[in-house]
């Protein structure tokens, strides 16, 4: 694009031949990118060093953190391996003969999501003060009904650890599969996007060219 274009164009100007659409759009980015070229490698560079350094801050960490898991898609993933890896964890804890809540502070330091952090801190102080865990869990989007129901059973019946695994196994299966997915997807997306914009330049560079033979 920044070799063939700019050539083309240059026998295209030479004899005064009129652009199609198609060619001044494939044009405009084609200079685009070779006048600003360094910009856009700065550009992310300093995007990458931006994110790095939030990322190490707490707020900075919890805004990309919600961030990622209102992604498309992708942020389904994200909060799924965050319920799982906390709903196992729990499982293993409490099922050594811990106290809930002293699970949930061992557990809040090793989901690495700021954002499920939050909520268990919330379910912690709460279930402190005498409140049941699903209760609290309802109130925090992150965690799917489905899981606050899953809770509450186990509560009931005395088996919360077991509901956790339970919760936890199904999350990683789900999980498994739809990565599998996504994978399985990425590639023929990829082909298809890099096929279009191949022809679109082809395109851009052969109507010009046509249109000049038929007045040579």
């Amino acid at each position: 694009m920044t070799y063939l274009i700019p050539k083309v164009l240059n026998i295209l100007k030479a004899r005064n031949q009129p652009l199609p659409q198609i060619t001044l759009i494939v044009k405009a980015v084609s200079d685009f990118i070779l006048n600003y070229w360094p910009f856009l490698i700065v550009g992310v560079m300093g995007l990458v060093a931006f994110l790095s350094l939030a990322s190490k801050t707490k707020t900075g960490k919890k805004r990309i953190d919600s961030l990622l898991l209102k992604l498309p898609i992708v942020g389904g993933l994200f909060r799924k391996q965050a319920v799982s890896r906390f709903s196992m964890t729990m499982s293993i804890l409490l099922r050594s003969g811990l106290p809930v809540i002293r699970s949930l502070e061992i557990v809040r330091d090793l989901v690495g999501n700021e954002v499920v952090k939050e909520a268990i801190d919330d379910i912690r102080e709460k279930v402190t003060q005498g409140a049941d865990v699903s209760t609290v869990m309802q109130r925090h989007t992150v965690f799917p009904p489905v899981v606050s129901y899953m809770v509450a059973v186990g509560e009931k019946a005395g088996s919360l650890e077991e509901m956790l695994e339970q919760v936890a196994e199904s999350y990683d299966d789900e999980l498994e599969i739809e990565t599998q997915r996504l994978t399985s997807l990425i590639e023929p997306v990829m082909i298809i996007t890099l096929a279009v914009v191949v022809a679109f330049i082809i395109v851009s560079v052969l109507i010009p060219l046509m249109e000049m033979s038929r007045f040579m």
